[in-house]
């Protein structure tokens, strides 16, 4: 049984980590560098964004809120991991 599509976003949100994110992101660009992509040009176009579904929710707001600040730190992780 899964949970209602109407709270899947507020789990996933909770149940994932800025590390988790910040390893898998890394580990997908290792990948395309390894595939000949210049991944220096490809990190400086590259943009965060939470996904549009996760502006509506159940508990208005704090789901958004809670998405951008992921995002906020997210970003910093990434530029204090390649140096910018």
């Amino acid at each position: 049984m899964g949970y209602p599509k109407s709270h899947r976003n507020l789990i996933i949100i909770d149940k994932t980590s800025c590390i988790f994110i910040v390893n898998r992101l890394s580990d997908i660009w290792s990948v395309l560098g390894k595939k000949g992509i210049d991944v220096d040009f490809l990190f400086s176009r590259s943009l965060l964004s939470p996904a549009s579904c996760c502006l509506v929710n159940p508990d208005r707001d704090k789901t958004v809120e809670k998405a951008f600040r992921m995002i906020k730190h997210l970003s910093e992780r990434l530029r204090e991991q390649r140096g910018l």
